[in-house]
């Protein structure tokens, strides 16, 4: 019965196929033992490539080790090779400021991860099964938050990850093995209420089901239902998005009407679509209504940081989410003729000297000058205080502060904006922005120096 209900399910979503490696994660539990054995049992008949992974998180001592070694040693009987791994959850912990399970599960995924690197068509297998999927929806619930629940399958860094016992509950499972005379251990950290998930465990799930016997199956069939309808959702979203957003690398982009012109509901998921693009951390705070009420506030030029290495910012009717990128914001780099500088933010600063007529080389992207009156080694650097440039075709001199704002330049951007510096101090370019008034062709002149920029952003 459990065995034609988890190929039912998985022939619905396609999780595994003929002759696929899989890679099973077993801890030893009763869970991931019954889907040792489960696969062992197809394995001839699907033609099944098993590795069996198995990690230490050195949270039980002895215990622990007695676990992987429990581990090697059924994964022997069934001639299956295993990948042990070791793992210092506690240091993690303390180092990153975060829970116990949250730690063990970011090293065990780093460590699945580093083993099926490079092999594409590998799928890692987890035993998560129904009553893991409830546990998940209604922590989210608890939580305030949008309740996902577990995914059947999915992408992580790289290779697949699937679920096949989603359909089937923990009693089950260990009926299973049970009656297979399949023996496992218990994690007695599992009955702890100190674990969040182990009280909902405990408390609330068997409220739910003692209220309706197939509460577990309802549950899945709503995560389901929500995962189809937001694929649908998610693609109308990246289709009006794309019309007033640009995605680069590091950060996102986009038109702050374009975006508050959208229906609630799609605001909310536009801006959780970018969240996963940036790969933002969400933990257990939904930023959105925190975002919106910022995005909507009289002010025109704002910076909110978040999550300690993102920002949103807003400036001249354009919102940007990004992620801190490491650098340091100011620099100042020397560079002489015939060399190329490469610069924070994508610049590339390039000079060279030509003889030939110069007209056609005029654009915003170069400047051009008589070569007699180029100091080597130009400097190419951020603003300073009180920076000021003689403006060609006015008297005088300007802010470069002033030119930053009547160009209407994001504010995040005048910082790390590139300044050509002559060898005498004087300010001969802001590049895109304005040039000097050395920068004038001269009748009298037989060569000059070109200077060009290129602003790329990955994308």
């Amino acid at each position: 019965m459990l065995l034609q209900t988890i190929l039912t399910f998985n022939q619905k979503h396609q999780l595994f196929k003929q002759k696929d490696t899989l890679y099973l994660a077993v801890s030893g539990g009763p869970d991931s033992m019954a889907m040792l054995e489960f696969f062992y049992q197809i394995k001839e008949t699907w033609s099944l490539d098993i590795n069996v992974i198995t990690v230490d998180h050195q949270l039980r001592g002895e215990d622990s080790k007695k676990d992987v070694e429990f581990v090697k040693k059924e994964a022997a009987k069934r001639g299956l090779p295993v990948i042990e791994g070791k793992v210092d959850v506690k240091a993690y912990q303390k180092n990153h400021q975060i829970g116990t399970q949250e730690a063990a599960r970011t090293l065990r995924y780093d460590f699945f991860q580093k083993q099926l690197r490079g092999q594409k068509k590998a799928k890692l297998v987890t035993a998560h099964h129904a009553d893991d999927q409830a546990e998940t929806i209604l922590m989210q619930l608890g939580k305030g938050v949008r309740p996902k629940g577990i995914p059947a399958s999915g992408q992580f860094e790289g290779f697949q990850l699937i679920r096949p016992f989603l359909c089937v509950s923990k009693q089950a499972l260990i009926s299973y093995a049970e009656e297979n005379e399949v023996p496992y251990h218990q994690d007695p950290s599992n009955e702890e209420d100190t674990y969040t998930r182990n009280r909902f465990r405990k408390y609330v799930l068997p409220f739910f089901k003692s209220e309706n016997p197939n509460f577990l199956e309802g549950v899945q069939r709503i995560a389901e239902i929500q995962r189809d309808e937001d694929l649908i959702l998610d693609e109308v979203m990246e289709e009006k998005m794309r019309h007033f957003t640009q995605f680069y690398e590091q950060k996102v982009t986009f038109s702050i009407d374009g975006f508050l012109e959208l229906p609630l509901p799609l605001q909310r998921r536009g801006f959780h679509l970018i969240l996963n693009y940036l790969q933002v951390p969400i933990g257990k705070k939904d930023y959105f209504f925190d975002f919106l009420e910022w995005l909507q506030a009289e002010k025109p030029n704002a910076t909110y940081s978040f999550q300690e290495d993102y920002s949103w910012i807003k400036s001249y009717g354009q919102c940007e989410i990004r992620k801190k990128t490491g650098f340091t914001s100011s620099f100042s780099e020397k560079i002489q003729l015939n060399e190329t500088q490469h610069l924070p933010g994508g610049w590339t600063v390039t000079v060279e000297e030509v003889q030939s007529n110069t007209n056609k080389l005029f654009n915003e992207n170069v400047f051009v000058c008589d070569r007699r009156l180029i100091e080597f080694p130009l400097h190419i650097r951020t603003r300073n205080p009180g920076d000021r440039i003689r403006l060609l075709g006015l008297a005088g001199t300007k802010k470069v502060k002033d030119i930053f704002i009547d160009k209407k330049v994001p504010a995040v951007d005048r910082d790390t904006w590139p300044i050509v510096v002559n060898g005498d101090g004087e300010i001969l370019w802001l590049p895109l922005l304005a040039r000097s008034e050395l920068g004038v062709l001269s009748d009298h002149a037989t060569s000059y120096v070109v200077i060009r920029v290129n602003r790329q952003e990955k994308n």
